[in-house]
């Protein structure tokens, strides 16, 4: 390889901290080798290969720039529980590969425990080797800390921007839904704006629930011959009826005076999905876009991994990506205590597999303030979020209000 300056990460299940690290040495020293440490698959624990191949290919495809000038090496260890292997394999793998007086770099944030103490005492009692440092990428303040210089950058959410498409990339996931065009249904959000701005959203709620529209076989309606048949024969009342004065003409199935109508388009199920709580996601989604411009915002994308059945996708309703911290949010206009805690649980979940220990949680509510604290008590509770997982109810709507709570959690 010749004179070389080579960086060692060790490559655990989630790979975007390696890919951080790994854009601020592409950036700040003239790195020539990248060796990625990772772990064979046995029948207790599933290997690295595939997140290590992630990496390479997303950065390689961040840096075309570089090709032919950076090369890629990737090291297995056979048995990351046992020390003797990951030493002998370290050293015939690794150390035996790298040539006379290079510089080399391990950054020890990927991997398991024994991973990191392993090879870290390998690379640093290992002969030949010009130079070795060693850091670790700090979840606390995002920053990169060496053992001796100490904090190497600032909070390099400032200087490291990383977008959804490759944060999933690097977890061999892939978007399988494309974004919806919602233009026409800007009077219909402006309708709930209004309501949340004079606390008339529960009124609305009192004239709508989420059966409003099911016919028994339905889950939500698709077609006007799935509507129950009391809304064909009869009228809707209240909000609702200056709800349907503002949806897109095309989905409208009743008229000014509450009477049922035949709709232009026969699928009404795009109308009674944004009825239902889809305004919520796009609300929460514009009061973002308007106040934090520098934020990367995405907005219903749904996920998989290619091998998985449909039936296995997930959702995140909208997205917030501050630098290379991932904010997940979840929305729900239901009240349903139950069903708002299962979805703080996935949300919970959902970001800390793509965002790793950075990554933080959201999840907007219509519930009362009472339910709210025992709710965000119970999730940090019963999970390993702590404060990493932040609940929002109805009183917590107001744009004003909402940018406050968001502006204390994440900013």
């Amino acid at each position: 390889m010749g004179k070389c300056e080579c960086l060692v990460l060790l490559v655990g299940t989630n790979p975007l901290p390696n890919f951080v690290v790994c854009e601020y040495f592409l950036t700040n020293r003239s790195i020539t080798d990248v060796f990625l440490i990772y772990s064979e698959g046995t029948k207790f624990y599933k290997g690295t290969f595939e997140e290590a191949e992630n990496i390479e290919e997303v950065v390689k495809a961040r840096h075309p720039d570089k090709q032919g000038q950076l090369n890629f090496h990737k090291i297995a260890l056979s048995d990351i529980s046992s020390a003797q292997r990951i030493r002998q394999d370290v050293k015939e793998r690794l150390i035996d590969r790298l040539p006379e007086n290079c510089t080399i770099h391990l950054n020890y944030t990927g991997g398991t425990k024994a991973m990191g103490i392993h090879v870290y005492n390998c690379l640093r009692m290992a002969q030949g080797i010009k130079y070795s440092s060693f850091s670790y990428l700090d979840a606390r303040t995002y920053s990169i800390v060496d053992d001796n210089e100490g904090m190497l950058a600032g909070d390099l959410r400032n200087t490291i921007s990383v977008s959804f498409d490759e944060m999933i990339k690097l977890h061999g996931l892939q978007r399988v839904n494309v974004d919806k065009d919602t233009s026409e249904f800007k009077d219909t959000l402006d309708f709930f704006r209004c309501l949340i701005h004079h606390d008339k959203l529960d009124d609305f709620y009192k004239d709508y629930d989420r059966t409003t529209f099911e016919d028994k076989r339905q889950n939500l309606a698709s077609k006007p011959k799935d509507l129950k048949e009391e809304l064909r024969n009869g009228q809707i009342k209240g909000l609702l009826i200056d709800l349907f004065k503002v949806i897109p003409p095309k989905w409208r199935f009743f008229d000014d005076s509450g009477k049922y109508v035949e709709p232009q388009d026969q699928k009404i199920k795009t109308a009674i999905k944004y009825i239902d709580g889809d305004w919520l996601e796009e609300y929460v989604y514009e009061v973002l876009k308007h106040n934090y411009p520098k934020l990367s915002l995405y907005k219903n994308w749904e996920i998989k991994k290619p091998q998985w059945s449909d039936n296995s996708r997930f959702e995140i309703d909208v997205i917030a990506i501050k630098g290379y911290q991932l904010i997940g949010i979840s929305c729900t206009t239901s009240t349903e205590y139950s069903l708002c805690k299962s979805k703080g649980f996935e949300i919970l979940l959902r970001t800390t597999q793509i965002g790793g220990d950075e990554a933080k949680a959201i999840l907007i509510t219509r519930l009362p303030k009472d339910k709210v604290e025992g709710l965000q008590d119970s999730l940090r509770a019963d999970t390993a979020g702590g404060d990493r997982i932040l609940l929002l109810g109805k009183e917590d709507l107001k744009g004003d209000q909402l940018i406050e709570k968001f502006e204390e959690f994440v900013m």
